[in-house]
């Protein structure tokens, strides 16, 4: 009995490392159709950015400025990381996008003819977890 020992924890050790390889490969395919759903939808050159928690990514494209077109337009998708799944897109004549916090998405823009309700100030924050807009009032200046 004692002469098996080893063999079983050979067996324990393989099946342990078989398992979790699995596990990682299916990580990989997971994020292998968040990648790929992206370029589907952005074409190739989409930049990722995670949020701090890994939880939720930015994909966007944008073409570098020119002079004959110096302000390029700006796309982009927020996608939930665990399920694939984007929550939110947005197409802008120009701006940029960035994470604010961990939640909220941070979205500028060359500004427009600005509302009473601050609408055209030249940005939005958008929640990930409820999944609203909001003007973004650190843009609007005070007089």
């Amino acid at each position: 009995m004692i002469k098996y020992i080893p063999l079983i924890l050979i067996i324990i050790s393989g099946l342990t490392f078989y398992s979790c390889s699995g596990s990682k490969s299916n990580i990989d395919s997971a994020k292998e159709n968040f990648r790929k759903d992206a370029l589907e939808k952005l074409g190739s050159g989409a930049v990722f950015l995670f949020n701090n928690s890994g939880d939720y990514v930015i994909a966007y494209k944008q073409n570098k400025p020119t002079p004959q077109n110096p302000m390029p337009p700006l796309r982009f998708l927020v996608y939930d990381a665990h399920s694939n799944s984007p929550i939110f897109e947005d197409a802008l004549p120009s701006g940029s996008v960035q994470w604010k916090n961990d939640t909220d998405v941070l979205v500028n823009f060359i500004p427009g003819n600005v509302t009473s309700t601050g609408e055209g100030n030249g940005g939005y924050i958008f929640d990930v977890l409820t999944k609203t807009k909001k003007v973004n009032t650190s843009n609007i200046k005070q007089e």
